[in-house]
């Protein structure tokens, strides 16, 4: 078990400091501190707890975690390593220009760093908080994600209605639908609706895991207002294989009528979503839309291509960390003149991120421990451990 060398007065904090930071997770675009870069609420939490930790005390990691560690540090190793190469050996083609960036080339790849080193203290600090309290800690997160969701529908009604919208303090923006002569906000307390819906479906199977079917229920409603895609048949595929486990799971007489009242349920849902015209504009329009639907897709495909060519230039080590924007004229793929970026660009892709900045080393020691948090939470969910 994952243990605190001090006394029982820091354990006590961290709970409290941890649980509130859950709390806060879904507010990354409001209560925000815009430094060079937006300081999120739950960052504020864990950075104050991570820096009395230091200095306080030591933690042990639980048993099952040990290899994760493992992993984890190797890739912090060789993050590090590919990072202090690359900024004392660039590779030609960088470029500064026209773009707004934060700190240079330099102080981007230093900064992201120690914000990653800062998420590695926390992930392991949250993690043996999450064992200690459990209960506690998931519905820290679930009452989170319950006021998140709460706020989002009063932002999308508000708009829609063409009401005053109150926003909360440090929100950073708003992302806006826009169909016909309706406009509703849909990113909620995060900057896009996109993060906001992936949020969401974590939420919805934690409150599932804890059995909590009516939470579960409106959370779904709010990804809807999220107008976000790919969440939206991540939702679909969600509820499916839900539905089917629970389907042959089940070894009540009364199942088959069950089945029959969620088919009667769905159908009447997307016979509204159908009618309502919402198929449309988040399903077919973005997948068949033409206009700036198209423009969007082609700038994706020039993202990705892009990080491609940066990687199959820099294959094992990349052209440097959170340098992909400082190489994208240089490898650019095709020049969209109806879009421009004003900030220094990102892939929009974590794997092609990963590739294009830290080359197969990097990638290669990120999804082991990737596979292995996977290969763990399977273990525990499979012999109830989780």
């Amino acid at each position: 078990m994952l243990i605190f060398q001090k006394t029982n007065k820091f354990l006590f904090f961290s709970k409290i400091m941890t649980i509130m930071a859950i709390f806060f997770m879904p507010f990354t675009n409001v209560f925000t501190i815009n430094l060079k870069f937006p300081l999120k609420i739950y960052e504020i939490l864990l950075s104050i707890l991570v820096l009395y930790l230091i200095p306080h005390g030591k933690i042990f990691i639980a048993p099952w975690l040990r290899k994760e560690q493992v992993f984890l540090f190797i890739f912090l190793f060789v993050l590090s390593c590919i990072t202090l190469y690359r900024i004392l050996y660039p590779p030609s083609g960088l470029d500064t220009q026209g773009f707004i960036f934060r700190f240079g080339p330099v102080g981007d790849s230093l900064s992201k760093i120690l914000y990653l080193f800062f998420t590695a203290l926390s992930y392991l600090l949250v993690s043996v908080i999450t064992y200690l309290e459990e209960r506690k800690v998931i519905m820290a997160w679930l009452l989170g994600a319950y006021f998140s969701s709460l706020y989002t529908w009063y932002l999308f009604l508000s708009s829609l209605l063409g009401l005053p919208t109150f926003l909360f303090p440090g929100t950073a923006g708003v992302q806006k639908f826009t169909y016909l002569s309706f406009s509703f906000i849909r990113s909620g307390t995060f900057s896009e609706g996109n993060f906001m819906g992936l949020y969401l479906l974590i939420s919805i199977a934690i409150a599932l895991y804890n059995r909590k079917y009516k939470t579960a229920l409106f959370l779904t409603s709010t990804v809807l207002i999220t107008f976000s895609t790919i969440n939206f048949l991540a939702l679909l595929f969600f509820w499916l294989v839900f539905g089917i486990k629970k389907f042959l799971l089940e070894k009540s007489e009364k199942k088959f009528t069950r089945v029959i009242v969620c088919l009667v349920v769905v159908l009447v849902v997307f016979t509204l979503l159908f009618k309502s015209k919402y198929l449309e504009l988040v399903l077919f329009s973005k997948i068949f839309g033409v206009g700036n639907d198209i423009l969007s897709k082609l700038d994706r495909i020039n993202l990705i291509i892009t990080g491609i060519k940066m990687f199959l230039d820099h294959p094992i080590i990349g052209v440097g960390l959170a340098r992909y924007g400082y190489y994208f004229r240089h490898y650019q793929f095709m020049d969209i003149k109806d879009i421009q970026h004003y900030f220094k660009i990102i892939p929009n892709n974590i794997y092609v991120e990963l590739l294009s900045e830290l080359g197969i080393a990097g990638f290669i020691t990120f999804m082991f421990f990737i596979i292995r948090i996977y290969k763990s939470s399977f273990f525990s969910s499979r012999y109830g451990f989780a």
